[in-house]
């Protein structure tokens, strides 16, 4: 499977958002390499940070959805808790033998590339328009 790869149309056009965009494909991509060695112990502890980070992350989105006032953060920020648990869940049928981890991987690309391209480009599209009103 390919890794997530960084792109100018993932670009939120906020310098940490994009910085911390970059560091979850980063763990991302990190969980696929063990994957590919099937290192599951040390997979569990890059699940963790890569929870850990998002979790993080997603209160810096939201903080920038008060701030410009975005009409659709209720629904964002239930997308953002629905990972962190569906994370959660898969990698509980990984550790029990449920799920492989390539299929983990699988869904944690998935929906980070879908989330990043499609969710997050909404925000990206009202923020613009407000800092354009804003000038």
């Amino acid at each position: 499977m390919i890794e997530l790869q960084w792109s100018s149309d993932l670009e939120s056009g906020i310098k940490d958002i994009d910085n911390q965009h970059k560091e979850l494909i980063e763990l991302i991509n990190s969980a696929h390499k063990l994957t590919e060695k099937n290192e599951v112990k040390k997979i569990e502890a890059l699940i963790t940070k890569l929870l850990d980070y998002s979790r993080y992350h997603f209160s810096t989105e939201e903080k920038y959805f008060i701030e410009y006032n975005y009409p659709e953060a209720e629904e964002h920020k239930f997308e953002h808790a629905k990972l962190i648990e569906k994370t959660i869940s898969k990698y509980e049928q990984v550790k029990n033998n449920q799920e492989t981890t390539r299929s983990f991987f699988a869904f944690l690309k998935t929906w980070w590339e879908h989330h990043l391209k499609f969710d997050d480009k909404k925000y990206r599209d009202y923020f613009k328009k407000i800092r354009a009103k804003e000038i």
